[in-house]
């Protein structure tokens, strides 16, 4: 199994946590990266600590991702994509694929937040 860590403010679900079994990753849940995952996001230096944590993983990520931090994963795909293209070696040798779940019925607004989970989709890396 290759190894994952959780990046979001609620617990994984049995389903979560299935399927990303199936895709070969055993996700870890740690109190670090739950409060980070809570913390309001406010500034670029709140980012860039998100951001380096998730770096210093060295591993996927499968959680949820505010919009900043989905900037970031898009710039880093690029990066990786444009350094692969110009066969020019990134001073990051790892680039961690981030994982996003694709959630099915959705809860009518003003209900109690249910879902179920169809599938992980990768979103970016970091």
């Amino acid at each position: 199994m290759k190894k994952a860590i959780w990046f979001s403010r609620h617990q994984p679900t049995a389903g979560q946590l299935d399927d990303a079994s199936c895709m070969g990753f055993e996700i870890s849940v740690t109190t670090e990266m739950t409060a980070l995952a809570s913390l309001s996001i406010e500034t670029d230096a709140d980012v860039d600590r998100i951001d380096n944590a998730l770096q210093d993983a060295h591993c996927a990520v499968f959680g949820v991702f505010a919009a900043p931090l989905q900037e970031r994963l898009t710039a880093c795909a690029q990066a990786e994509v444009l350094d692969t293209a110009e066969n020019q070696p990134d001073e990051r040798a790892i680039w961690s694929p981030c994982f996003s779940a694709w959630n099915l019925t959705r809860t009518p607004e003003g209900g109690k937040p249910t879902f179920t989970h169809h599938k992980w989709v990768l979103v970016g890396k970091i």
